[in-house]
């Protein structure tokens, strides 16, 4: 019993763990997200800039393609990683659910052992104390 119990805990733990590495990939995926929408926004103020903006046009739109690109692949990647985040949380909860009906049942077992020693001991002590009435 207690085997199980160790084992619904470690299981419990390494979701907690595939759970955290699910949300840190999503927050690494929206800091990049952030970074390319200001390097986009820097683009365009360099574009609307009076001094080279006009120089600078061919070689601004080719970048704000990619950086487009990138944005819209890290938002993609974004909507499969959130899928992914929330898929680790159900298994997370699982496991959860798991390891409390495993711990109820070690708890309940343990319970029984207490009542049974419990009672081989007031038997014990009946059967003495019948010993003892018998004996004249």
């Amino acid at each position: 019993m207690k085997d199980r119990l160790k084992k619904a805990r470690r299981i419990v733990a390494v979701q907690e763990q595939m759970h955290r590495q699910a949300e840190w990939r999503l927050a690494e995926i929206g800091r990049a997200k952030a970074e390319t929408e200001r390097v986009s926004a820097e683009l365009i103020t360099t574009l609307n800039g009076d001094t080279f903006g006009p120089l600078l046009v061919e070689v601004v739109a080719k970048r704000l393609k990619v950086v487009a690109a990138e944005t819209e692949r890290l938002a993609a990647e974004q909507g499969r990683q959130s899928v992914r985040v929330r898929d680790e949380a159900l298994r997370l909860k699982r496991a959860e659910r798991m390891k409390e009906g495993v711990s109820r049942d070690h708890d309940r077992h343990q319970e029984q052992k207490m009542v049974a020693g419990i009672l081989e001991g007031v038997a014990a002590r009946l059967a003495v104390a019948k010993e003892e009435d018998s004996t004249p």
